[in-house]
């Protein structure tokens, strides 16, 4: 379970990169990732 919560740190930590000019966008992946 640690390594997956690592894992998904990891594939948001990228995502921010990538698409962290459009903070709205963030945001809502942000919301989604808990459901």
């Amino acid at each position: 379970m640690t390594q997956l919560k690592y894992f998904k740190r990891t594939l948001e930590n990228v995502l921010y990169q990538c698409y962290g000019q459009s903070e709205t966008l963030f945001l809502y992946y942000q919301y989604n990732a808990f459901y």
